[in-house]
């Protein structure tokens, strides 16, 4: 078949636009150090950067919640942090009141500052993390405490908040109120941070603070215990010359003659008698000797006074002023045991909390690694063999010039060479 000038001449230029495509594409490449991004350039490869730029995306997200777990463990933290600081003045107020010698306004200074720590108290318990959401509130988005008129109430729910920082791992990243202010371990059983504040500042009272928990008494002393229209079990150790015992007392308005029945009926132990007294709302102790009282305490725990307590006339001897009796629980000793077990129960949840953080930082560091690893796999699959590349272009440059002199050669020659 014979080829006419006219479609040799497309035919090669149609060859040499191909190759300078080629050579142009390749340059390209050359340029930005990247591989043919087109699926159509090698399939395999395009199915493989999908994958991995799907598990990169993937990193990003568990990036993202790592960074925001460990905020708001840190953030739980030095809440925590702060209100252990506040315990600790809390806890040396508490001491101060102590002292017995303490006038009236050293405890209304006193009482000032609990007051204004316990509203500090609060605004660290419902602090929030850096999204806005509260830390203690559990699953609830709600603040977790508020003011109420009888004292602080919890709004939040019994929930651990979570974070998931990988396909198959979930992580607790903070705790909940209930746990960490609504159950301090005291005594033998479990008390409410808030409920100890407040117990605390009513023992700063001036008149809690001038009353007793324990007294001892000579010969003579009129008691007046406080009743009401329910039955009260009031307890205490009562001692005298020839031993002690202790009384749980059945307390009722208009009905003290039940009391002097229960304390005479331990005459021979004790070797103290009761009556009553003139108006019937009270009882006398007597005794040949040290009268003492300790260890008061009511079944319904009161903040306030549950009593009065006076020293009569004995052989003689003048009597002396009334004093307020109080419960052995609003004792000065008693409200700093029990600041003292929120503070060991604020380092126990705050070990609690640094234990979290060093989890999430594991992870996270686990996260960065296998970032590493697939963009490390990425860029094997993206970036271009520069060497190869370079010599491939060579090769094409080399061919097109061959093709191009052969081109050049093969159209000069006409019929008269070759006539010739």
């Amino acid at each position: 078949m014979t080829i006419g000038n006219s479609l040799a001449t497309e035919l090669a230029n149609r060859a040499f636009s191909r190759t300078a495509d080629k050579i142009s594409d390749l340059q390209g490449l050359i340029a930005s150090g990247k591989n043919d991004p087109r699926a159509s350039a090698d399939q395999m490869r395009a199915a493989q950067l999908s994958a991995l730029r799907e598990q990169r995306a993937a990193m990003d997200h568990f990036t993202n919640a790592a960074e925001q777990a460990a905020s708001r463990v840190a953030l739980s933290d030095q809440a925590i942090g702060d209100a252990a600081t506040l315990m600790r003045r809390l806890s040396e107020l508490a001491i101060q009141a102590g002292n017995d010698t303490l006038p009236d306004e050293g405890m209304q200074g006193i009482q000032v500052e609990a007051e204004t720590l316990r509203s500090a108290l609060v605004e660290i318990a419902n602090r929030v993390d850096a999204l806005g959401q509260p830390l203690f509130a559990g699953y609830s988005p709600a603040p977790a405490y508020e003011e109420t008129a009888t004292g602080v109430r919890y709004l939040g729910d019994g929930g651990r908040p979570s974070q998931r920082l990988s396909e198959t791992l979930t992580l607790p990243v903070g705790l909940n109120g209930a746990e960490l202010f609504g159950a301090t371990p005291s005594g033998d059983g479990k008390m409410d941070v808030f409920q100890i504040v407040d117990e605390l500042i009513d023992s700063f009272g001036v008149e809690m603070h001038n009353s007793r928990s324990e007294v001892a008494i000579t010969g003579r002393a009129e008691v007046h215990l406080t009743g009401g229209r329910d039955a009260r079990t009031v307890s205490m150790t009562l001692g005298g010359p020839l031993g002690s015992v202790d009384l749980d007392l059945d307390v009722v308005a208009g009905m003290t003659a039940t009391v002097v029945d229960q304390i005479n009926a331990h005459t021979a132990a004790t070797g103290i008698t009761a009556s009553l007294t003139a108006d019937g709302k009270g009882f006398e102790l007597n005794a040949e000797g040290e009268i003492t009282i300790e260890g008061l305490s009511r079944d319904d725990n009161p903040t306030a006074h549950i009593g009065t307590i006076q020293q009569l006339e004995f052989r003689g001897e003048p009597g002396k002023p009334m004093l307020r009796l109080k419960t052995e629980a609003m004792s000065a000793t008693a409200m700093l045991e029990q600041v003292q077990d929120a503070l060991a129960h604020f380092a126990t949840k705050r070990a609690e909390v640094g234990a979290m953080g060093s989890t999430v930082d594991a992870q996270k560091e686990a996260i960065d690694v296998r970032r590493l690893n697939i963009d490390t796999a990425v860029a094997g699959l993206e970036d271009l063999d520069v060497a190869a590349a370079i010599t491939r272009l060579e090769t094409l440059l080399l061919n097109r010039d061959a093709a191009q002199q052969t081109y050049v050669q093969i159209t000069r020659t006409s019929l008269f060479d070759y006539l010739r």
